[in-house]
């Protein structure tokens, strides 16, 4: 499934594979955002953004689709959003592969899933 970042067939661009690299690797993130629907339904108590409640770690999967991110809507770009979640993975990166998390993120679509049902616990 393709939006308006990635390749016409979908595909991630050059920019989106590096931030996958760094989001799974040196990053951290995939430490919480883990598997195909990017979560695990992990409950952080008392973390994130939302310090004094407990929070359960969302998909990420078109994530592009909102105008704003993280609990309390801080962030309003989704480079704002990967910034303040680095902290809490105690990772540094470099302006650049910020902006390639950012990337991918913007650029992760359902093209690796497709979800016929979904129902809460």
């Amino acid at each position: 499934m393709a939006n308006g970042l990635t390749h016409r067939d979908g595909s991630p661009t050059e920019v989106a594979v590096r931030g996958r690299e760094l989001f799974e690797t040196t990053a951290n993130c995939a430490s919480c955002h883990a598997g195909p629907l990017t979560t695990g339904g992990l409950v952080l108590p008392g973390g994130g953004t939302q310090d004094d409640h407990p929070i359960v770690v969302p998909s990420l999967v078109g994530a592009y689709r909102h105008t704003f991110w993280l609990v309390d809507g801080s962030a309003r770009t989704m480079r704002e959003a990967v910034e303040a979640m680095l902290p809490l993975s105690n990772t540094t990166l470099e302006d650049g592969e910020i902006d390639d998390v950012a990337r991918y993120l913007d650029e992760l679509t359902a093209r690796e899933l497709f979800v016929l049902a979904s129902t809460p616990k």
